[in-house]
């Protein structure tokens, strides 16, 4: 535009129409080392900054977790949940108005990003309309920024990929194993939903 080049992120720089979520960018520059400013070759982009595989807060999370499944600890589930809480400044809980159900509430908001597929499916509740708490029907909604050129400012803007509705099977939640794989052994069985 006016003769400019522009970057843009992303495939297809900022429609709905193709469906994907994030056309903002910011998927690209969490973790990313800010420090960098050489881009001239490919070594130069890289970061040393170290990728997160565990938070301390999900670490809490899957021991609070773990002492409600099992009804045990409970006090140290409430400390667990309580450690996370205050940390961003949240009402604490109490023992009374502790229960499971808070516990993966606290892991939806808390880890998000990575982690929800994942519990959803361990929990056995991805098959479940989203409407439910599940994953079926899940449509999401992206965020697009446009660049207005003559003013010099982004506007962001809401809305509803043109993707298809998520659907999640009973049989999702296990792996089909390959023929050969059922041939080396006679007493082994194809997982449920996968035919014989």
């Amino acid at each position: 535009m006016d003769g400019q080049t522009y970057n843009t992120s992303g495939k297809d720089g900022g429609s709905l129409s193709v469906g994907d979520a994030s056309k903002t960018g910011f998927y690209q520059r969490k973790f990313l080392d800010e420090s960098l400013t050489d881009y001239t070759n490919i070594d130069a982009k890289r970061s040393s900054t170290p990728w997160v595989v565990f938070r301390l807060a999900e670490i809490y999370l899957n021991r609070a977790e773990a002492c409600m499944e099992l009804n045990r600890h409970l006090d140290v589930a409430l400390k667990d949940i309580n450690e996370i809480r205050g940390r961003a400044g949240i009402k604490l809980l109490t023992a009374g108005n502790l229960t499971l159900d808070k516990v993966r509430h606290e892991r939806k908001v808390e880890l998000a990003e990575k982690h929800r597929y994942w519990d959803l499916k361990r929990w056995r509740l991805a098959h479940l309309d989203v409407s439910k708490g599940g994953l079926t029907n899940f449509r999401g909604t992206a965020l697009c920024p446009y660049y207005n050129v003559k003013s010099g400012k982004y506007t962001f803007e809401t809305g509803v990929p043109e993707k298809r509705k998520r659907l999640f099977l009973e049989k999702n939640y296990y792996t089909v194993f390959r023929a050969e794989d059922l041939s080396t052994n006679p007493l082994m069985v194809q997982n449920p939903g996968y035919g014989n």
